[in-house]
């Protein structure tokens, strides 16, 4: 694929389904074709478009998508259409649409985020970077504490819309609280505030961690009250400060691992887990808190033949190449990452995914080829 299909910039709102579904039966005939040629049991290939690059490619600014339920609609739809159009990965189309924001399980805990035109989060410092008393922490209420709010209102909209425009057909979902208890605390206290109470206040940590994890299941409780059943996405946990060397294994066994197998008792159990930090130093304490995970994320950071060896051959990965090195690194870099990959999944089930896509130079229509050059060379290496 050398050119790029704006086609869905172009079609009428009321089409978009239609086209959607017209396009899902047109891939699921290529996968049919693929699975004859490359076997139906081959890794499956996906990629997708980080929301920073969704401004630039449709021309809004990320804080009208997140107040104006129409205009996420038309740009989640669009988007779903036009990655059918231009990605040559084996992904289908969801017809579904999510009500939330990207921090919103953190705006919980009185954390305030602003939003860059295109859609970076830029996180006002908490009070209590500065002071760490617990008690600035007040319950959350469900509908009115942080962005909460804006996710009733979007998760209200957008079902209206569903249902006047498309027939109720586009499943609108109410968001989980997935992100893990370390993310939200490096958040409230900061990096060097987090690194400080753990070497003088271990049982402010401890503490600080628990009602992070606490106020995570009473959110997903109430969640499912509202809704009559779970909301989509648990139980599993995104923590993006599982990062070595920023946590140490001695702090993520004194002070992570206590709270994660209390997630794991209350929500659980974890079956996915992801982090985009290198963590392989903490595998083994990892899968003895989730002793029942069946899929894990394994970010371009992180060594892929060793996580290999130390995880039990039943877990399935997310193999994650990192945006740059898709679109920048040579051929014979992709051959060589992408044969490590072909050797894992010959005993291990795996998924490759271009974890982001991006502009990084010249245009996005060239990040996209770029893109899909290493697909077809992935595709092609794993039928070797």
């Amino acid at each position: 694929m050398s050119t790029i299909n704006r086609r869905a910039m172009d079609v009428p709102r009321k089409k978009l389904l239609d086209e959607i579904k017209e396009a899902n039966e047109r891939k699921r005939e290529i996968l049919l074709t693929r699975d004859r040629e490359f076997g139906a049991d081959r890794p499956p290939i996906g990629s997708y478009m980080e929301n920073i690059a969704l401004p630039g490619l449709y021309g809004f600014d990320m804080n009208d998508y997140y107040h104006d339920a129409q205009l996420a609609m038309d740009i989640d739809l669009r988007n779903k259409l036009f990655w059918l159009d231009n990605s040559l990965d084996d992904g289908l189309a969801s017809l579904e649409v999510g009500a939330g924001s990207m921090y919103y399980d953190m705006t919980l805990f009185g954390l305030k985020i602003n939003y860059t035109r295109d859609g970076v989060p830029v996180f006002e410092r908490h009070a209590m970077a500065d002071d760490p008393d617990i008690l600035q922490l007040k319950p959350f209420d469900f509908f009115d504490t942080g962005e909460m709010p804006m996710v009733h209102k979007r998760y209200r909209d957008m079902k209206k819309i569903s249902e006047d425009l498309y027939g109720g057909e586009i499943n609108v979902q109410f968001p989980a609280f997935r992100r893990g208890p370390l993310d939200i605390y490096v958040q409230l206290r900061e990096y060097e505030g987090f690194i400080q109470d753990c070497m003088e206040a271990p049982e402010y940590v401890r503490r600080l961690l628990n009602d992070i994890v606490d106020a995570r299941f009473r959110y997903n409780k109430l969640a499912t009250e509202f809704l009559g059943a779970p909301p989509p996405g648990i139980p599993s946990m995104d923590d993006d400060w599982v990062n070595v060397p920023f946590i140490s294994p001695a702090i993520f066994d004194a002070f992570a691992i206590p709270v994660y197998i209390k997630v794991n008792e209350t929500e659980g159990p974890i079956v996915r887990f992801h982090t985009c930090g290198v963590y392989g130093p903490l595998l083994k304490s990892l899968l003895g808190a989730f002793d029942q995970l069946k899929h894990i994320d394994v970010s371009g950071w992180n060594n892929l033949t060793e996580m290999d060896e130390n995880i039990r051959r039943d877990v399935q990965f997310g193999v994650a190449y990192i945006n740059t090195f898709v679109i920048m690194s040579s051929p014979e870099e992709h051959r060589m990452r992408l044969l490590e990959a072909k050797r894992v999944a010959a005993h291990r089930k795996i998924s490759i995914n271009t974890q982001a896509m991006v502009k990084i130079v010249g245009t996005i229509d060239d990040s996209l080829i770029a893109m899909n050059r290493f697909i077809t060379l992935a595709r092609n290496i794993m039928a070797e």
